[in-house]
């Protein structure tokens, strides 16, 4: 797809660093590498009023891509939203896009590495050439088909387009670049035209064969082209480029039996479908649930908690069994007792003066790092369904201890607690620290303040 007037708009963001070269493309784990799509009203008149089910169709076949160039990165629709952006054409829309406050906040609410805007302006599609957090924007029209959007994601990823365009290094390989053959293929970040010929849904990857002839050229040759390695070898830091929200909660419910596809943490309170989109979770799309003890999910077959009824009160890895499978349209989840609610620290509503790292700690993911006196981490709905007193626990490390925390409700109007940190001998040396606070019945935001600075914060558990 010619593109020309946009590639120096993509050009503004390149970045180059230096990299590890990865040996071979191939993992036992895929990276999960979170999108959020925004979609104005012609887009969504193009999918006649559905844009919900399109997208997810568009990244099914996304994924079958990556797949087929033997990328381990699989693509995860975390959200699908409106939102009307102007612009006289693309680059004006992209740039808009990535400077729009609310869609900032949307986006870190979501916790999406990528945000793709299906705008009506233009031809196909625009996007940085970068693998930078804060570069991860593209625009792609409707009419163009979800190759496009890989192509535009590409972009975001690191990648360029051919050589024979002019593009003789991707933004942190040499080698990440389109490929393609005369009269014969391209690969998804090279031009038809160029090349006279049509797309194979591959990155450039010289292991593979696209219609007869290689699908790139290997490392270290002049013209080298392996636009899927150069993928690989950065999924893990793009995959990371926003904490993962959503996936914790007294009840998660996930997309695939066994916990697979998304995943999204619910409190409780009352789901109708509207709800459950708003929060990315689609019609008659969950297979999988986990309960924490002390809740009880009820899911019904139809919209507005009527029709059929399956209660839940712990784990179901697939709700075949209970003939439930794909068949949630609406759900509550209500309290029964107890209570237990673990908060990842790097999953914060609003901070201030800390940074994220990421942890050694058992389970992996990130932690909140360079706490000094004064900062602060605010984590916004938490509901304690009945008074009472509650364990809070956190896990910290310390080099050499001496830091202080208070745990507060809603900026610091009620102080519930203060604790002394210890030195754990490293600052991934990870410990439980634990005390108990009286929390009355209400939904709050809770904050973590450094009474003293000096320590690390990987996660905050309230239980009782």
């Amino acid at each position: 797809m010619a593109l020309p007037r946009w590639i120096s708009i993509k050009r503004i963001a390149r970045y180059l660093s230096a990299a590890c070269l990865a040996t071979a493309a191939g993992s036992t784990q895929a990276a999960t590498v979170d999108l959020l799509v925004l979609y104005d009203q012609y887009s969504s008149n193009y999918f006649s009023g559905d844009p919900q089910t399109a997208m997810a169709n568009w990244v099914n076949q996304m994924n079958a891509a990556y797949a087929d160039s033997q990328i381990d990165l699989q693509l995860r629709l975390v959200g699908v939203r409106h939102n009307e952006e102007v612009g006289a054409d693309q680059g004006a829309v992209l740039n808009n896009l990535r400077q729009n406050g609310a869609v900032q906040s949307l986006r870190d609410q979501l916790g999406a590495d990528f945000v793709s805007q299906m705008h009506t302006t233009g031809a196909c599609g625009v996007g940085y050439v970068a693998v930078d957090r804060n570069w991860t924007w593209n625009v792609v029209h409707p009419g163009c088909g979800p190759m496009v959007m890989a192509h535009e994601l590409g972009h975001n990823m690191g990648l360029n387009h051919s050589r024979r365009q002019g593009d003789t290094s991707g933004a942190r390989f040499g080698y990440g670049v389109g490929y393609g053959v005369d009269n014969v293929f391209v690969d998804i970040m090279a031009y038809e035209g160029v090349f006279n010929t049509t797309r194979v849904n591959r990155f450039s990857n010289p292991n593979l064969t696209c219609r007869g002839y290689p699908c790139g050229i290997p490392v270290g040759n002049p013209q080298e082209a392996y636009g899927a390695l150069a993928i690989h070898n950065v999924r893990d830091e793009i995959a990371a480029f926003r904490p993962t929200a959503g996936t914790s909660g007294p009840v998660v419910v996930s997309q695939h039996c066994n916990f697979g596809g998304y995943s999204v943490g619910l409190p409780a309170g009352n789901y109708d479908l509207a709800e459950l989109n708003r929060r990315g979770i689609l019609n008659d799309d969950i297979s999988s649930i986990r309960v924490q003890s002390g809740y009880k999910a009820d899911l019904f077959t139809d919209n507005n908690f009527s029709g059929n009824v399956v209660s839940k009160t712990g784990d179901d890895n697939c709700l075949v069994n209970d003939g439930m499978n794909d068949l949630t349209s609406s759900l509550i989840i209500s309290t029964t007792g107890g209570f237990n609610q673990t908060l990842q620290a790097e999953n914060y509503s609003s901070a201030a003066g800390v940074q994220l790292e990421n942890t050694a700690d058992t389970g992996g993911g990130q932690n909140v790092g360079w706490i000094d006196t004064g900062d602060w981490m605010a984590y916004n709905s938490i509901t304690i369904p009945q008074a009472g007193n509650f364990t809070v626990e956190y896990r910290v490390a310390s080099l050499n201890g001496g830091g202080r925390l208070s745990l507060d409700l809603n900026g610091g109007t009620t102080i519930l607690g203060e604790l002394s940190l210890p030195a754990t001998g490293g600052w991934q040396n990870w410990v439980t620290v634990r005390h108990s606070v009286y929390i009355p019945a209400g939904t709050y935001n809770f904050g973590v303040y450094a009474q003293a600075g000096g320590w690390n914060l990987n996660w905050i558990r309230i239980s009782r």
